[in-house]
């Protein structure tokens, strides 16, 4: 039977309104869950101006936001996860506990690790859904979501055990500004997704204790291969033709060179002020310092040695200053 809305997000964040932006833009009528009345008002009414001002979503007539969980999901042919990572598993048991009954098709955008089982998203959510999931397709790529928000020209990836959901999935939403592409390899994917964050935490330190781009160069360069490292280390394989995808080359490229990038912007602050301040300043989950946690499980369990990612771990314990970071690149 079709549902009213091709698409139902959980979620009226910045990264998901734009997502939902590209599908009322294609015609697709749409609909947000929030707990927010400000931001569902204001969505109701065009705009979601906690992120985007005074941009007006593109044939806002086809998008509406409410409350009310049990008509999103109910009433969408897809739902789409765009809560923040710390909630998505109370988001996925009430789900379950509305409608036992029901297999979802989901769409995943959470980067990196669940704290509590230090495993990725995607996997988290197989296990969680088990028998309530239809299709699960997940989105990573070089995204940041005002620019998407703008109909700036964005290519990302995507992967799921169904190619024809997943292709499904592409042709919803590509248009002449916004591509998916599949990635093969989702492994690669998701583990770049996560460490990036942690790199971009470190470039964000040095940006500002070191003016020199060569230095720079060589501290992202080096990060990039102790994440092929790892990757080799836990895949048992080396296929470094991986790190030339959007959501592995690309998604570290943006997200480690850019002040939009909320990894980075926390890692300047803490060359500026320090980690207990930064700590303070920047309320919410921090991406990048969560997976450097289960980053340092990974390392102990491999016995891994790095330079770069030892450097960035030791600044965000305190157990070294964040002009130091660039001593590790050529220790």
């Amino acid at each position: 039977m079709n549902k009213i809305y091709k698409f139902g997000f959980i979620g009226t964040g910045a990264y998901g309104s734009a997502l939902a932006n590209i599908l009322t833009h294609n015609n697709l009528k749409t609909i947000m869950y929030g707990i927010n009345d400000d931001e569902i008002n204001d969505i109701n009414n065009g705009y979601n101006k906690k992120f985007f001002g005074e941009k007006k979503f593109d044939n806002n007539h086809l998008i509406t936001a409410t409350k009310d969980l049990e008509y999103v999901l109910d009433n969408s042919e897809n739902i789409v996860l765009a809560v923040p990572s710390f909630v998505l598993s109370s988001i996925l048991s009430k789900m379950k506990e509305l409608r036992p009954q029901v297999k979802w098709n989901i769409i995943n955008i959470a980067k990196g690790f669940e704290t509590q089982t230090r495993t990725f998203f995607s996997e988290f959510i197989k296990k969680e859904m088990k028998e309530s999931l239809n299709n699960l397709s997940t989105l990573l790529g070089p995204s940041f979501a005002i620019e998407l928000f703008e109909k700036n020209k964005t290519i990302i990836n995507i992967f799921g055990d169904s190619k024809k959901y997943n292709n499904k999935v592409i042709s919803y939403f590509n248009n002449d500004y916004f591509k998916i592409y599949p990635i093969d390899d989702p492994f690669s994917a998701e583990l770049f997704a996560a460490l990036k964050n942690v790199l971009a935490i470190g470039c964000g330190i040095l940006s500002e204790v070191s003016s020199s781009k060569n230095t720079f160069a060589a501290f992202l360069t080096t990060g990039v291969k102790e994440i092929l490292m790892i990757y080799g280390k836990i895949a048992k394989k080396k296929k470094y033709k991986l790190v030339f995808d959007y959501a592995t080359f690309g998604d570290t490229v943006l997200t480690c060179s850019n002040d939009k990038s909320r990894n980075f912007s926390y890692g300047k602050f803490i060359a500026k002020n320090g980690i207990e301040s930064a700590n303070k300043e920047f309320q919410g989950t921090i991406e990048g310092k969560e997976a450097a946690k289960v980053l340092v499980e990974i390392l102990n369990i491999y016995r891994i040695k790095t330079k770069v990612f030892k450097g960035i771990i030791s600044v965000l314990a305190n157990k070294i200053s964040p002009k130091e970071i660039d001593l590790y690149i050529t220790k």
